[in-house]
């Protein structure tokens, strides 16, 4: 899944996020300005500074959110590694933004006291705009998963639609006929000359190679994990690391199933891991 930066993929994020910045200077230099004996011009500066260089490291907080696959990992690591960006943003922000006011405050000695007692609400303040940046991230990237997968659901539809893939399967049990559409179909194993087709309503053998197979189902819902494995998208419940570089996929119906490293590749395109 490739999606662009939110902010600086257009101008009109770019003046969205603008425009949220300026009405956070604006709020933050009236209610200052209200709670302190600060004159406004030292609260005005106070605000466009320090929000100005918080904003601006907010931008590049998009690539580490974007980049690390959350879902890899275990819960530890999501956390101290949110923890590590938390404090590296709060001293990338502070620091320059305290060196600055000082420079300006100078003689100041009403605003000097300020700045030194503002430090813990800044602190407060960082992380909880932080939190909302990060969730903000994490909401746009969501809601593009969720709209590429409506996208690949509708290209395969279309697909099946037009007869370039298989929808249905006919495979004779004994006496018996069965039409098995391929929807239904939870993983096909290679059995020598021929093929054991899973389903919910249990397996049927079909004398037909696995290429065959690979080349004529969806390709967007079936994908070859093993030589000996095709599996159906939709069935997977997780994809498991049992091994340094080797991977197991288990079924919603409890099969767990191994995969070869280019079947491990060619599944994570398809799931958009």
């Amino acid at each position: 899944m490739q999606v662009n930066h939110p902010i600086l993929s257009d101008y009109r994020s770019r003046a969205i996020f603008a425009g949220i910045v300026i009405l956070v200077i604006i709020f933050q230099t009236i209610v200052v300005c209200s709670l302190t004996s600060i004159s406004f011009t030292c609260s005005l500066i106070d605000s466009l500074i320090f929000n100005t260089i918080f904003a601006c490291c907010v931008i590049p907080l998009w690539y580490p959110v974007y980049y690390i696959r959350w879902k890899e990992r275990a819960w530890y690591f999501n956390a101290i590694t949110h923890l590590v960006l938390m404090g590296l943003l709060l001293l990338v922000w502070l620091g320059p933004g305290y060196l600055l006011m000082w420079l300006f405050s100078g003689e100041n000695s009403s605003y000097s006291y300020f700045l030194r007692e503002s430090l813990s609400w800044k602190v407060i303040e960082g992380i909880f705009f932080y939190v909302i940046a990060v969730l903000s991230y994490l909401l746009l990237l969501y809601t593009a998963k969720l709209d590429e997968k409506e996208e690949n659901e509708i290209r395969l539809n279309k697909l099946i639609k037009s007869n370039k893939f298989l929808d249905r399967i006919a495979v004779k049990d004994r006496q018996q006929i069965h039409v098995i559409p391929v929807q239904e179909i939870h993983y096909i194993e290679a059995c020598g000359d021929y093929v054991s087709l899973f389903t919910v309503n249990g397996s049927f053998l079909k004398e037909r190679t696995m290429k065959y197979f690979e080349e004529n189902l969806p390709s967007l819902q079936f994908v070859r994990i093993h030589r000996s494995y095709i599996i159906n998208v939709n069935e997977v419940h997780k994809i498991e690391l049992y091994e340094k570089e080797n991977y197991r996929v288990h079924l919603k119906s409890g099969k767990i199933l191994k995969t070869s490293s280019a079947g491990y590749k060619a599944l994570k395109e398809i799931v958009q891991l």
